[in-house]
């Protein structure tokens, strides 16, 4: 499951390193379930990514992988092999070495020469096996790599002993044994216990073969390898037979009878048969014979109550895993309840505070400097004299004026939600009446879609916008006319056009009023442009 969400991860993320990993991972799988072949595909995909994206060592490694795939596969029934399957086996570790080789990958062709050894081996092809195993041992060597120093020394240790070259064997065993005691690597330290073990057995040394079968037995139990513990156990056992410790070679057959019912062995009787005949005195035959069938019955009596106590067990366990995750789905979507919650009033309190921070600089930018310059005017008073004040009431009176005006217009943008372009275009009339009074001509044309609507924000930027560009045409263009044009079709744009005298574009610093128009444009996700040439007029632009 885990491995088919990594492959659904790295189609998404383009991760074909990881695709490979995953794609061996499951085909790794099927092989410790033992559906191999429904794992041998995952094998081919990986290939052809790590071919297609030039991951060579991993590439190099899958060759591998599928040449222990045919050599795995090639067992049968009472050790009869499948040579084909071996060849076949042969074939894809040739083509991960040479592609190593090509790469100077000393350690992994190493690696590819001792699966071709244990191969030869498996055809009974003790010369080629020993070829290659040499060969693994001097890459492994040149490249340092002292784990795969301890598994070729094993295997050649073991295949010098069978060939006849006792001495040089044990010395390469009892090399492999110091190099698995550094690494602490457990499982390849009882393999070469057992081995040491099996060389001592060959030379009828039953002390020292008794001393290295105990100590591979002893980690083999403790670390559950059962397999090698069955056949330790077996080889031990024999020792013990031959030094006529019949009581500790029936207590070993029974241990080892265990280990292979944990492996599902039918020879478990047989086994125990043999050893007890041994233990027991000719005329206790028949009792034993009595004794094992009560023995036997027991066991199947024990087997069938077992088989009960597990079935309801596991039942237990499925409904209590199911009523488990019945609850966390629930506890889940309480959590995401609560967490949506949490989230929208986080979202409504953001957006109080953007609505009271608009209406604040709303506020500031339009009607703060009316009232600052009326405060200003009004703190004058006491100072002047009654003509003066007769002089600058005018002015407070407009100034008051022009705020009211101003509020009126700021309460209108931000209590409507939407606003139609001909009611935008009404308050742009009539904003810019007084202006009209003193002999500039400003106009506002609608083109196409007229009744179509605005948020409140998008009207207020815009109306800012147009403000801030007319009144800078106002104050120095010295124009006769200015023109407002709005046209909405599929964006919205406008353009405010005057005739009066330009200036130079690249000589014009941005001040405050050109920011701010750039700045409420950005928020509507759209530019402005402003063209101009003396003696020609000002074009200020923009969509969104």
């Amino acid at each position: 499951m885990y491995s088919h969400q990594i492959i659904n991860w790295t189609t998404t993320n383009n991760q074909p390193k990881w695709l490979v990993k995953a794609n061996q991972l499951i085909a790794e799988t099927y092989y410790f379930r033992n559906e191999r072949e429904l794992g041998f595909n995952y094998l081919v995909e990986a290939l052809a990514v790590s071919e297609k994206n030039n991951l060579v060592e991993d590439e190099i490694n899958i060759l591998y992988a599928i040449g222990m795939h045919y050599s795995r596969s090639a067992r049968r029934a009472n050790n009869v092999i499948d040579k084909e399957k071996i060849h076949k086996a042969l074939e894809y570790h040739q083509k991960g070495i040479q592609l190593a080789e090509a790469n100077n990958l000393i350690a992994l062709s190493g690696t590819g020469y001792g699966h071709m050894g244990t191969c030869f081996l498996r055809l009974e092809e003790k010369e080629k096996a020993l070829n290659v195993f040499q060969k693994s041992e001097a890459n492994a060597r040149l490249a340092s790599d002292s784990v795969s120093i301890g598994y070729i020394l094993d295997d050649l240790g073991s295949l010098l002993s069978e060939m006849g070259k006792k001495e040089k064997g044990k010395k390469l065993l009892l090399e492999a044994l110091e190099i698995r005691k550094a690494l602490k690597d457990t499982f390849p330290l009882a393999i070469n216990l057992n081995n040491l073990g099996e060389y001592h057995l060959s030379e009828k040394d039953h002390k020292n073969a008794k001393t290295y079968f105990e100590s591979s037995l002893e980690l083999s139990t403790k670390k559950q390898y059962l397999d090698l513990a069955i056949h330790t156990s077996k080889l031990l056992s024999t020792v013990y037979e031959n030094e006529n410790q019949h009581k500790k070679a029936y207590d070993l057959k029974k241990q080892e009878m265990q280990m292979m019912d944990t492996l599902y062995s039918i020879n478990r009787a047989k086994s125990l048969a043999e050893i007890e005949t041994k233990y027991e005195t000719a005329q206790k035959d028949k009792a034993i014979l009595e004794q094992q069938q009560t023995i036997q019955q027991k066991e199947l009596d024990l087997r069938t109550r077992n088989l009960w106590f597990v079935s309801s067990l596991g039942l237990l366990l499925l409904i209590a895993g199911f009523l488990f995750f019945l609850f966390k789905r629930k506890e889940a979507i309480a959590k995401r309840a609560a967490l949506e919650l949490k989230l929208a009033e986080e979202k409504e309190r953001t957006h109080l505070q953007e609505e009271r921070l608009r209406i604040s600089r709303e506020l500031h930018d339009n009607i703060g400097s009316y009232l600052t310059l009326i405060n200003a005017s009004i703190e004058q008073l006491p100072e002047m004299s009654s003509a003066q004040i007769a002089e600058n009431y005018p002015d407070l009176q407009k100034a008051l004026s022009l705020s009211m005006r101003e509020l009126r217009k700021t309460v209108w943008l931000l209590n409507n939600q939407e606003i139609s372009i001909d009611a935008l275009a009404l308050r742009l009339r009539d904003f810019f009446k007084p202006l009209n009074q003193n002999g500039t001509k400003i106009t506002v044309k609608l083109k196409e879609n007229t009744e179509k609507t605005l948020t409140d924000i998008q009207a207020t930027h815009l109306f800012r916008i147009v403000q801030e560009a007319v009144n800078n045409a106002y104050k120095y263009s010295q124009a006769q006319n200015i023109c407002i044009h709005l046209e909405f079709t599929n964006k919205i744009c406008f353009s405010i056009i005057d005739d009066g005298i330009g200036f130079e574009v690249m000589t014009i610093q941005n001040g405050n009023g050109l920011q701010n128009m750039q700045t409420r444009m950005k928020e509507l996700k759209g530019e402005i442009q402003v063209l101009s040439e003396v003696g020609k007029g000002t074009k200020v632009s923009g969509c969104f």
